[in-house]
């Protein structure tokens, strides 16, 4: 009895997951999470640069005192990561998005 409960639950799942797929909601759904990594990296971004420059300026002059070279050092490096992250990031977010759009179309079928 169990056996044929599990496989009716299968099948309805089957059904339901071709459905989603034929009907192009998959699509929307990329579209959708793509447009919404945009402005997050938009956002980031700036946050990013407000937050990197001024860490690495003050880093720099942090560093020169013998006595605090250490933190100095830390405050520099982190803002030359920052600084590469916030460049680098939207690059790869569009270059995502492309790849999205392009497995989305041609795995699934939504020329």
């Amino acid at each position: 009895m169990a056996f044929i409960q599990r496989l009716i639950v299968i099948i309805v799942l089957v059904i339901l997951g071709l459905s989603v797929l034929n009907s192009g909601a998959l699509d929307n759904g990329m579209g959708v999470l793509t447009t919404a990594g945009n402005h997050l990296t938009t956002s980031l971004r700036s946050l990013l640069l407000t937050l990197s420059i001024p860490a690495l300026l003050l880093g720099g002059v942090i560093a020169l005192s013998p006595k605090h070279r250490q933190l100095g050092t830390e405050m520099a490096v982190g803002g030359i990561i920052a600084l590469a992250i916030a460049t680098v990031g939207p690059v790869l977010m569009h270059w995502m998005s492309g790849a999205m759009t392009t497995y989305s179309t041609n795995l699934l079928g939504t020329r």
